[in-house]
């Protein structure tokens, strides 16, 4: 878990449409919006933070409906990924970031995506266990439908339905430092995965597959070669400059630190010469 310190860090913000909850690390470096995934908060970057965050200015967003954030007020708008691309862009400019990069986990990396159609303010993606996707049926290519998996449920997870979809995509359940992912999942608003699963698959949203071959900033993905929830040979299809982790399931953020950190690091250079 994060330490008290860093929970105490978190800020409340009012945005047009919905609050939430905001970890700004005001590191002397380049700003870097770290960006969540699904049933997921910001607290999957804590080692990321430890690591990156006074030599970077990092901000961690638990969107609406996750983590430390109250659920949205605006569920039909709010829980789409351009909903939460739009979110994060006017927090951006509230904070009067000019010029940012993003690094987003599993659904933050499509969100990030997104976000880069209607911002010129950023200056690079890194996307990390995460997959470039059509908003029709085709998203299914990307993350393949797993039998028992709840990453659209409409209902609350119970704890067995949590730990077991974390076991799916090959989260170490048993490890007390990922505890806290089983928390978020039962903690998420349930009507946030079935209303962002509606979205996609009803078209509401940019087709990445086309942003990827056409963004004008550098974007760089990481993807565990254990991945269960990721459609890898699809993503390899669409960039050939895939990075993959080996012996590395979803959670590579937390398992795989080690590996992630050096390239993360590269990426913010680029981003900063």
């Amino acid at each position: 878990m994060f330490s008290q310190e860093i929970v105490s860090q978190y800020q409340m913000i009012q945005t047009s449409r919905e609050k939430v909850a905001y970890l700004d690390t005001r590191g002397s470096g380049f700003p870097v919006f770290l960006v969540h995934g699904n049933s997921c908060s910001s607290e999957v970057f804590k080692k990321q933070i430890a690591v990156f965050g006074n030599k970077y200015r990092l901000i961690a967003v638990d969107l609406p409906g996750h983590g430390k954030s109250p659920n949205a007020v605006y569920p039909e708008t709010a829980y789409t990924i351009p909903g939460y691309a739009e979110l994060l862009n006017e927090i951006a400019v509230h904070l009067g970031i000019e010029r940012f990069a993003v690094v987003g986990y599993s659904l933050g990396g499509n969100i990030a995506l997104q976000w880069s159609q209607i911002s010129d303010r950023i200056a690079g993606i890194m996307m990390i266990a995460s997959a470039p996707m059509k908003y029709s049926l085709e998203a299914f290519e990307a993350y393949p439908k797993q039998e028992d998996a709840y990453g659209g449920s409409p209902e609350m997870l119970t704890e067995e339905q949590a730990r077991g979809w974390m076991r799916l995509v090959g989260v170490n359940v048993d490890d007390p430092e990922t505890q806290f992912m089983i928390r978020d999942a039962m903690r998420t608003d349930a009507q946030a995965r079935a209303t962002m699963v509606a979205s996609v698959l009803n078209g509401k949203g940019f087709d990445e597959t086309e942003i990827v071959k056409t963004l004008d900033v550098p974007l760089t993905i990481v993807i565990g070669k254990e991945d269960q929830a990721l459609g890898i040979e699809y993503i390899k299809r669409l960039r050939s400059d895939v990075i993959e982790l080996p012996e590395t399931g979803h959670a590579i953020c937390l398992h795989q630190a080690n590996l992630l950190h050096p390239f993360l690091l590269s990426f913010l250079k680029d981003i900063e010469d």
